[in-house]
């Protein structure tokens, strides 16, 4: 090994003997994600489903399936994404207008404040169809060999759960 392996395998096994005194330095070896992102998602997880009508959420948690997403949290987090992508949109106009840090101007400013306009209220929703269309394409695309392999599969004379099952372990 190395002179530097060594150093940093010395140094490593110090750092497993670190033991911290009281609980604000343990929160602070926390990664800033889990201090400060997690919470601040979790409130706009649970403001973002109240403010969306009931029939909107069962839409979008029916969306997700199609896309073959089957996670609640990641319902409640799109929500919470939609929220906050309108939220957003005022603070992007303050931005583009009042701060205009590309010192755009005429039509270029209306475009670029537009575009962010644009992203923050269609930009999840865009993309959640996106993955649905994908995911149906890919469904399609999967269909014809699943039905050949079945087929092939029941006339070498398994049963019907059998040859589901050995085309399901062969077809991911």
């Amino acid at each position: 090994l190395t002179a530097a392996t060594r150093a940093r395998d010395l140094r490593l096994r110090q750092l497993d003997d670190y033991e911290v005194e009281n609980q604000r330095e343990k929160e602070l070896l926390a990664p800033v994600h889990e201090r400060l992102l997690a919470p601040v998602m979790s409130g706009f997880t649970r403001f973002g489903g109240r403010l969306n009508p009931p029939d909107y959420v069962e839409s979008i948690r029916q969306k997700h399936i199609r896309a073959g997403i089957n996670s609640a949290e990641k319902v409640e987090r799109f929500l919470a994404l939609r929220v906050v992508g309108f939220v957003s949109i005022p603070f992007w106009l303050a931005f583009t207008f009042i701060v205009n840090p590309l010192g755009l101007k005429g039509m270029m400013q209306m475009a670029f404040a537009g575009l962010g306009c644009l992203v923050g209220a269609i930009g999840p929703s865009s993309r959640l169809n996106a993955k649905v269309t994908a995911r149906q394409k890919g469904i399609q695309r999967g269909l014809p060999d699943v039905m050949d392999l079945l087929v092939i599969s029941v006339e070498a004379g398994l049963g019907f759960e059998q040859a589901l099952d050995r085309t399901v372990k062969a077809v991911p």
